[in-house]
């Protein structure tokens, strides 16, 4: 199965280079080709490094020509375009974190895929670690749920939509697609959104100097995880994968476009609070 990588910027290019082509870890799956129209340079390093046989002069042509595609650009609102044409030439996609920075482009991400019948998935690759589900499965009536780590409303790549997908996608798969009640608020780069469901809540708090991933659980005691995020490109890989070999979404796609949707609606509330005061 060959696989077209279109974006090269992000580290996560790399990363995934490495699980494909270096360590060659899936069976049959390698990388061999790339548009790195984003940054020509690291482009030139993936293929020098990674052995990726074929630079293509733009995401078309890597459409065109693999099997399957992952795109991987720092700034959501380039995805949609590839993301959709990969999808009406019924190549499977991964859409790297952040999925889009514009709910309407997810929907029409969302629609592309089923009108065509070919699957995609992605987002951000924390919330297939396996320890997720370990801390789901303690969180009870009346506790609520901590997550503190990395992300910056000030982002040069599309602001906050960069890197929050992370803990609002976390606080979503922990504490159910849909709050009933949400407020935000920033002091300087350090964003606090309270998230409120019927019998627990989800605090984020993100700022661009958290580098470990920490999830709290409150209740009558407290339970303290510092999540190793090492692997969760592993594990975003193999679901990708996965889907792949079979043909099927690996979740409902309402996940990817709520996501985005809470991630908009973070944002201004918590721009909202800014201009009162």
């Amino acid at each position: 199965m060959k696989i077209g990588l279109i974006g090269a910027e992000n580290f996560h290019s790399k990363a995934f280079s490495t699980l494909f082509n270096e360590k060659k870890i899936f069976d049959g799956f390698s990388i061999d080709y790339i548009c790195g129209d984003d940054d020509p340079a690291k482009c030139e390093a993936l293929m020098r490094d990674y052995n990726i046989a074929c630079r293509c002069e733009n995401y078309e042509e890597v459409i065109e020509k693999a099997d399957a595609v992952m795109i991987t650009y720092r700034r959501g609102s380039m995805h949609a375009a590839p993301a959709i044409a990969a999808l009406r030439a019924g190549k499977p996609v991964f859409v790297d974190k952040p999925f889009t920075a514009d709910s309407r482009q997810a929907e029409e991400i969302i629609a592309a895929a089923e009108e065509t019948g070919t699957p995609f998935c992605g987002g951000s690759t924390l919330k297939v670690l396996p320890v997720i589900q370990e801390i789901r499965s303690k969180i009870k009536p009346g506790t609520t749920v901590t997550i503190d780590y990395n992300a910056d409303p000030n982002s040069p790549f599309d602001g906050f939509f960069f890197y929050s997908p992370h803990a609002v996608e976390l606080a979503m798969l922990l504490c159910g697609e849909d709050c009933e009640t949400l407020s935000a608020s920033r002091s300087g780069s350090t964003v606090v959104t309270n998230l409120l469901y019927p019998d627990h809540q989800c605090i984020l708090i993100t700022s661009p100097i958290k580098e470990d991933l920490h999830i709290r659980l409150t209740t009558n005691v407290v339970e303290d995880f510092t999540v190793q995020i090492d692997d969760a490109y592993r594990y975003g890989a193999e679901e990708f994968v996965e889907m792949v070999r079979t043909g099927r979404p690996v979740r409902d796609y309402a996940f990817y476009r709520k996501a985005v949707a809470l991630t908009e609606e973070i944002v201004r509330a918590y721009e909202a609070n800014t201009a009162k005061s």
